[in-house]
C-alpha cells in the first residue's frame, strides 16, 4: 500500500514521499535513500547515528551531496558529462543511476554500462550490490543490466554480427575494436541497431582513458543511439581528465590515426548546448589528509605553464614525504596485508618481484593471502565449472542431475577450497553456465559442447561475475585503475623507471597522481631498493612479450603467459602414468585448491618426442620435486630456445621459483580424444593450474 511519509530530522521535516510500505520482521517498515526504515505513524526519523549510516542516498558514512544527486535523478533522455574527480563517488552516482533509472520504469534491457576495465566492471556490481537492500529494485531485477567493459562488448556485436569466435579470439582487442568502430561509422551502421538492441540510455565509465579507436568507438555508437540534435537515447558519460594515463598509449602506438584527439572535446563540441555538464568535487573516498594530499598533487598537475618535467620532480619530492614500510617487508612483517589493500608498482616487472618478495624462499603459500595482478593476462574461467562438470558421462547435464552434483560437492569441499574454486549457490551456478552457454536461462538441460566452445570468449562470463574474495592486491598503477583500497603502499620509481620518465615525464606524473587517489585511509611508499631489480619487457617470436633479466649468470624468464601450459596433459594419461593417475590429480586438485594456490612449482625438461623438448610441472615439496601435476607446452620451449641458442646457451634442466597462480577449468579444441582419459572424453572439461612469476635457472654453455 502506498501512502505519504514525512522524512524527518531531529524533529525538523525534511521532505514528504510516496513510498509503498512493506510489512518485516520488525515491523512495518518503508524504502528509502537505499535502505528499510522503520515506521512511527507515517514518518522516517534520521536524527542521530541513523543518519550517518544511512549516509545519503545509500553512501556508508557519506555526507549528502546535491552534485551527485543531479545527476542521479536526471531523466533517462538526460545527456549529461560528469566530471568526477578522485573519491568523489563516481561509482556511488553510476550505480545509483541504474537503479533510478530502472525504478523509473526504464527496462533493464534498455540500459548499456560500459567501463574501461574488469575491476571497475566489477566494482559498480558490488556497488549495485551493496546498496539494493531495502531499495525499490531488486538485486534479480538488477542481474539483468548489461554492464560490460569495452572489449568484451566489441566481442559479442562482432559475434552477433557473424564474425567467427576463433578469429576474434587470436586478434588483439584494440583490433576488434577497431573492425567495430569501421561498422558503427560506415554505411551500414544502421544494421548495428538490432544487435546492439532498443538502448534508452548509455552510461560510459572512464571516458578520460579512451585514447585512438576506444574513443572513436565511443563516439560512434553515441553518434549511432544519441544522435546530437535529434531524439534518441540518453546518456551520462564520466570521467576526470586529470586521471587520464591511458591516453598516453595512443602516442606510442599510433597505428588508428587519432593521435592527439581529445576525444572529451570532441564530445562537448559535438553535443555543444543539449548537453548538461556536472561536476563532482568532493571527495568520499579519502580521509581528510590523503585528500588534502591529492589536491596538492592535482594542482601542481594542472598549471599549464609548469614544465613537464618540473611537474614530475615536484609530484615525486611530495611522494618522498610520505612515510615508508619496512625495507625488510616479509610475509611476517607486513602489517596491512588484509583485503582491500594494495601495493601499487609502475610495471608488470616490479610487481612480479614484490609478490617474489611476499613470498619468501619457502614452497607453500605464505600466511598472506595476495593476489598477483598484471596487464595482459585474461582472467580464467572459474574452477567449480570442471570441479562439477569434469566427469560427466554425457554431453548434456539436467538441471535436476546438477543440483545432485553442486550438492555432493558442496557438502564435501571445506569453505576454504569453495572460495578458492569460486563456487556460487547452485541456482547462481547453473544461470551462469546457460549464459555462458548461449542459452536461455530457463533452460532445463546444459548443452556442453556450446559450453566448450564459448569458455573462453570474453563475453562467455559476464564480468560482473566470479568476485574474487582476494586478500592483498598486487598489481599496477594502470591495472588499479576503477578501483579504490583502505590502504595503499605505493612502490618507488626504481631504475628501470628512467628511461620512461626521461621520454614522457608528463605521463609519470599523472600516473603517480592516479596511485594517490586510490587510497582512502592510509598512503605509505616501499623503496625500490627492498625488491631485486624486475625484469624488463623482451620480445619473443609471434609478437609474444615476456619479462626477462640476466644477471651473474641466472636468468628470470616470466613464465605461465597464454599459452605456456599444456591443456591435456592434466587429463593425459600418457603425461600421469595412467587413467587412475588422471582420477587421482583431478580430485587431489579439487580437494587441495585452498593450499595450492600460491604453491611453488619447479618444472623439469622431459623429451616429449624425438628431439622435442618439454617441461613436466611438478609441485615442489620441501625443496624437491613431488608430485608431476602436468606440463609446459611447446611456446616456453621455443622462446627459451629463441633467448638461449643464438648465444650458445643449452636448454636448462629445471626452472625455478614459478607459483600456482589459479586452479582454471580448461578444455581442448577439436574433436581428438587421443591423450584425453575416459573420464572426461565426454566433458571435455577438467582442472588445470595457471603458473605466475619468473622461471629462474642457471645459463650453461653448450659443449661443442
Amino acid at each position: 500500500m502506498e501512502r505519504e511519509i514525512i522524512v524527518t530530522k531531529a524533529g525538523r521535516k525534511v521532505e514528504s514521499i510516496r513510498r509503498s510500505i512493506r510489512l518485516t520482521a520488525g515491523g512495518p517498515s518503508v524504502a528509502y535513500r537505499g535502505r528499510l526504515w522503520p515506521l512511527v505513524g507515517h514518518s522516517i526519523d534520521l536524527a542521530g547515528a541513523s543518519f550517518q549510516a544511512d549516509a545519503a542516498a545509500g553512501i556508508g558514512g557519506r555526507k549528502p551531496d546535491p552534485s551527485q544527486d543531479a545527476v542521479v535523478i536526471a531523466p533517462v533522455s538526460d545527456r549529461t558529462l560528469v566530471v568526477a574527480g578522485p573519491g568523489s563517488g563516481k561509482t556511488d552516482v553510476a550505480a545509483r543511476k541504474l537503479m533510478h533509472l530502472v525504478g523509473s520504469g526504464t527496462a533493464c534491457g534498455k540500459i548499456l554500462v560500459l567501463s574501461f576495465s574488469r575491476s571497475a566492471v566489477r566494482t559498480l556490481t558490488q556497488r549495485i550490490q551493496s546498496i539494493s537492500e531495502g531499495a525499490d529494485v531488486t538485486l534479480e531485477e538488477l542481474r539483468h543490466l548489461s554492464i560490460r567493459t569495452f572489449d568484451s562488448w566489441a566481442f559479442r556485436v562482432l559475434r552477433l554480427r557473424g564474425y567467427s569466435p576463433a578469429d576474434l579470439l587470436v586478434r588483439r582487442h584494440d583490433e576488434n575494436i577497431a573492425l567495430l568502430t569501421e561498422l558503427l561509422e560506415g554505411p551500414s551502421k544502421e544494421d548495428l541497431r538490432p544487435l546492439i538492441g532498443d538502448k534508452a540510455h548509455v552510461i560510459v565509465d572512464e571516458f578520460q582513458d579512451l585514447p585512438g579507436v576506444r574513443g572513436r568507438m565511443v563516439l560512434a555508437l553515441l553518434d549511432l543511439l544519441a544522435p546530437a540534435g535529434l531524439a534518441g537515447a540518453g546518456f551520462t558519460v564520466l570521467g576526470d581528465p586529470a586521471q587520464a594515463i591511458y591516453q598516453f598509449g595512443a602516442r606510442k602506438n599510433p597505428g588508428d590515426g587519432a593521435v592527439g584527439i581529445d576525444y572529451w572535446e570532441v564530445l562537448k563540441a559535438r553535443y555543444a548546448e543539449e548537453l548538461k555538464r556536472a561536476i563532482l568535487t568532493q571527495n568520499h573516498r579519502a580521509s581528510p589528509d590523503i585528500a588534502a594530499f591529492a589536491a596538492e598533487l592535482r594542482e601542481i598537475l594542472e598549471k599549464k605553464k609548469l614544465p613537464d618535467a618540473k611537474k614530475l620532480d615536484l609530484v615525486r619530492e611530495r611522494l618522498s614525504r610520505l612515510p615508508e614500510v619496512d625495507p625488510n617487508f616479509g610475509p611476517a612483517r607486513l602489517e596491512f596485508a588484509a583485503k582491500g589493500n594494495a601495493i601499487l608498482t609502475r610495471s608488470n616487472g616490479e610487481a612480479i618481484r614484490v609478490a617474489q618478495k611476499l613470498c619468501g624462499n619457502r614452497d607453500k603459500p605464505p600466511d598472506i593471502s595476495f593476489r598477483l595482478v598484471t596487464a595482459g593476462r585474461s582472467e580464467a574461467p572459474p574452477g567449480w565449472i570442471g570441479a562439477l562438470l569434469g566427469p560427466s558421462k554425457s554431453g548434456a547435464i539436467s538441471r535436476q542431475m546438477f543440483d545432485k552434483i553442486h550438492a555432493h560437492w558442496s557438502a564435501k569441499l571445506d569453505h576454504a577450497v569453495v572460495e578458492a574454486l569460486a563456487l556460487p549457490d547452485a541456482r547462481s551456478a547453473w544461470e551462469r553456465l546457460l549464459v555462458a552457454s548461449g542459452d536461455d536461462n530457463q533452460a532445463s538441460s546444459l548443452d556442453l559442447s556450446a559450453l566448450r566452445e564459448r569458455l573462453d570468449w570474453p563475453d562467455a562470463f559476464p564480468d560482473d561475475e566470479g568476485v574474487s574474495n582476494e586478500g592483498l592486491l598486487i598489481t599496477t598503477i594502470h591495472q588499479s585503475k576503477g578501483r579504490e583500497f583502505s590502504s595503499v603502499v605505493l612502490l618507488d620509481p626504481g631504475e628501470s623507471s628512467t628511461e620512461q620518465e626521461n621520454k614522457h615525464p608528463d605521463e609519470e606524473a599523472f600516473v603517480d597522481f592516479v596511485a594517490v587517489t586510490r587510497a582512502r585511509t592510509r598512503l605509505q611508499r616501499l623503496s625500490a631498493d627492498s625488491i631485486h631489480p624486475p625484469p624488463t619487457k623482451r620480445s619473443f617470436p609471434q609478437s609474444r612479450e615476456r619479462r626477462c633479466r640476466w644477471w651473474q649468470g641466472w636468468v628470470n624468464l616470466e613464465a605461465g603467459i597464454p599459452g605456456d601450459v599444456l591443456a591435456e596433459s592434466f587429463v593425459d594419461p600418457a603425461v600421469l602414468d595412467s587413467i587412475d593417475g588422471v582420477q587421482a590429480l583431478q580430485t587431489f586438485l579439487i580437494e587441495n585448491s585452498a593450499r595450492l594456490i600460491g604453491h611453488r612449482v619447479v618444472l623439469i625438461k622431459v623429451m616429449s618426442g624425438p628431439k622435442q623438448a618439454s617441461y613436466d610441472i611438478h609441485l615442489q615439496e620441501d625443496g624437491e620435486p613431488a608430485r608431476r601435476l602436468g606440463r609446459c607446452g611447446g611456446q616456453l620451449v621455443k622462446d627459451l630456445l629463441h633467448l638461449l641458442w643464438n648465444k650458445g646457451y643449452s636448454l636448462p634442466g629445471k626452472l625455478f621459483n614459478l607459483r600456482i597462480s589459479a586452479i582454471r577449468t580448461l578444455t581442448s579444441p577439436g574433436d581428438d580424444c587421443t591423450h584425453i582419459a575416459a573420464p572426461f572424453q565426454a566433458s571435455r572439461l577438467w582442472l588445470g593450474v595457471e603458473l605466475a612469476g619468473t622461471a629462474d635457472f642457471k645459463s650453461f654453455k653448450r659443449s661443442s
